[in-house]
């Protein structure tokens, strides 16, 4: 009896340890479970955090979309225009309510971390770096400008070979600066002259190139794209260049102005298809937007090319084709000089693009790089375009009836893209690309 009793007691004593052990057990996972959860580190922190880290990201994506915006309204944004684009969007607000919510973010830091990243991107221009300051450049190139893609085949005398070099016929080496994109830290510069002396090429040594005929209209484009490129570009530095075109010189006219360039007959299709007598085209044309050969249209553009074109490509004669009929758009308009003095935008430091496009007023003279066509009722003619006396024009190379045009020399007026990391120097000493 005594020893069941004995028993029962130390059964008891047993349970009750088991109990007090299971207890502590208990407290010391609670303790840690608590830890892991409300802790410095613990879960509950770590969601708050990660909830701001992604908070914080998606208003830092505001802010770079803010500068963006505030890039293509202004030339040269400046900190107000991004707080004014954030107010706009109610972004400064938002950062407000994201402070009250989770104490992460205070009131200043935004403002401080717009002002830094405005300050990432306005470092990469050298102060003073605006529009029409002078840059000095000194490229060094050849190409070889070949007769059969600039003239008709039966004209072998106009391939020379162009080059860049110092006091060589094609050589710029100071440059005007046309656009700064302060996003991106590219610099656009211009020459401050053509190539061309304005003796439209009197002088076969003279910095001009010709073109002429149906083969002059079909590589046009492409000669001056290539050439600029080789003359005035750098690969080993990042440095690209081609030809002025259309959209250069449009792109800085006033919107009234343009709209005076473009009224009609520009845009308007001619109401009855030519005679076949009259529907000879350059082999390009048929790859051309708006083309109305046969009814057709394509996608190339005025200032697109991206291959030579052979004289007798496609079954072509001398470069053009015997089309069945021809039903073209004009897309050709002019403006003299005086026209052109009051069609350019100023830039926000004051700087005219006038001065830029036409630096020597009147004596001024380049091609474009872009094809365009002037229609009449029963024929049309192919042109290049080009800057003739500071007026914009475009030379005649081929008639739809198999004439050829005007044979004409004009300079070169290249477009440099460069970054401006390569870019030295300041607005009282000079900037010079290294």
């Amino acid at each position: 009896m005594k020893e069941n009793k004995e028993m029962k007691i130390k059964e008891r004593g047993i349970t009750l340890i088991a109990l007090v052990v299971t207890i502590v057990i208990l407290l010391i996972l609670a303790g840690i479970t608590i830890g892991a959860i409300s802790g410095d580190n613990g879960i509950i922190n770590k969601a708050k955090e990660a909830k701001t880290d992604t908070e914080i990201a998606q208003w830092n994506e505001k802010i770079d979309q803010a500068i963006i915006d505030a890039e293509s309204k202004h030339r040269n944004p400046t900190m107000d225009n991004v707080k004014e684009e954030l107010k706009n969007k109610g972004i400064i607000t938002e950062y407000s309510q994201v402070n009250d919510k989770t104490g992460a973010i205070t009131t200043n830091e935004p403002v401080a971390t717009i002002e830094g990243k405005l300050d990432d991107y306005l470092s990469k221009i050298p102060e003073g770096l605006e529009i029409g300051e002078t840059v000095h450049y000194d490229p060094n190139g050849t190409y070889n400008w070949q007769s059969k893609y600039c003239s008709s085949p039966e004209n072998t005398s106009y391939g020379k070979t162009l080059n860049s070099g110092d006091g060589e016929p094609f050589n710029i080496n100071t440059w005007k600066v046309f656009d700064v994109n302060e996003t991106t830290g590219e610099v656009t510069l211009v020459p401050e002259h053509s190539t061309d002396d304005g003796n439209d090429g009197a002088d076969p040594n003279s910095g001009t190139v010709y073109l002429y005929g149906a083969q002059g209209y079909n590589n046009g484009v492409k000669l001056l794209n290539d050439a600029c490129s080789t003359l005035y570009g750098d690969s080993n530095k990042g440095i690209t260049a081609r030809s002025i075109n259309i959209t250069d010189i449009e792109g800085k006219m006033t919107d009234a102005v343009l709209q005076q360039a473009h009224s009609s007959p520009y845009g308007q299709q001619v109401s009855n298809a030519y005679l076949q007598g009259n529907s000879k085209y350059p082999i390009i044309y048929a790859q051309e937007k708006l083309n109305g050969v046969n009814g057709g249209s394509s996608v190339l553009g005025m200032s697109d090319q991206t291959s030579l074109i052979e004289p007798t490509a496609n079954g072509a004669t001398n470069g053009y084709i015997q089309g069945n009929g021809l039903k073209p758009t004009q897309t050709y308009w002019e403006g003299d000089n005086s026209f052109m003095q009051s069609a350019f935008e100023t830039a926000p430091n004051g700087t005219s693009y006038y001065s830029l496009l036409m630096p020597d007023d009147t004596d001024t003279y380049y091609w474009v790089a872009s094809r365009c066509v002037y229609t009449y009722s029963d024929y049309c003619n192919f042109n290049v375009s080009y800057v003739n006396g500071g007026g914009m024009y475009a030379d005649i190379m081929f008639y739809s009836d198999g004439r050829g045009g005007d044979n004409d020399y004009y300079g070169l007026f290249p477009v440099v893209s460069l970054s401006s990391e390569l870019i030295s120097g300041d607005a009282s000493s000079g900037f010079v690309v290294e």
